[in-house]
């Protein structure tokens, strides 16, 4: 099977967002070089923990957070091999996850 994109059309192409039914985890840039934006938009909740995982579940990264600028922080994993991880935010009463793509 064959998709062909004749020259006139328009592609968009929108960030990673994992969207849930109390917010959604925006993850900047995806893929990124081991320094991204985590932002976790249209909740009320706190964000008590951030942690970076390998595919096996491994926590390569984890930060307890009091408060949180708006909902965003930056995320240092340039110490991590190219691959796929897991981003994962802990709020009060609720967890949200994304994958991000680190090729340096």
């Amino acid at each position: 099977m064959k998709y062909i994109c004749p020259a006139e059309s328009r592609i968009a192409v929108a960030p990673d967002v994992m969207q849930t039914q109390q917010g959604a985890l925006l993850i900047m840039p995806n893929p990124n070089s081991g320094k991204f934006v985590m932002q976790l938009i249209d909740t009320e909740q706190n964000i008590r923990e951030v942690r970076v995982l390998d595919l096996s579940g491994r926590v390569i990264i984890s930060k307890m957070i009091s408060d949180a600028d708006n909902g965003q922080m930056t995320i240092d994993a340039s110490f991590c091999a190219d691959g796929l991880y897991v981003v994962e935010v802990i709020g009060e009463n609720s967890k949200w996850t994304a994958k991000v793509s680190i090729a340096k």
